[in-house]
């Protein structure tokens, strides 16, 4: 089995500075999700994560399976 290489992404949200994630392209969005909630007590269910204008809208989908495999920012919305 070969291991996915670490890398951060940078979560922007509008209410606190960036929060940067360490992941893997086999992090899932609610991982990332409960990272946010960790972080600034927004529940997973009230977040919408953003990536080049696309709704990462699956909870369960990987990184990878929306072609992000490096660095880079993500936008969360609170809803």
């Amino acid at each position: 089995m070969v291991l996915a290489a670490p890398f951060n992404v940078r979560i922007i949200r509008s209410t606190a500075g960036p929060l940067y994630v360490p992941v893997t392209s086999q992090t899932t969005i609610l991982e990332i999700k409960r990272k946010v909630f960790e972080d600034g007590a927004i529940p997973p269910n009230n977040q919408r994560l953003v990536w080049e204008g696309k709704n990462l809208g699956d909870d369960d989908a990987t990184l990878e399976s929306y072609g992000i495999t490096t660095e880079v920012d993500i936008y969360v919305e609170f809803i």
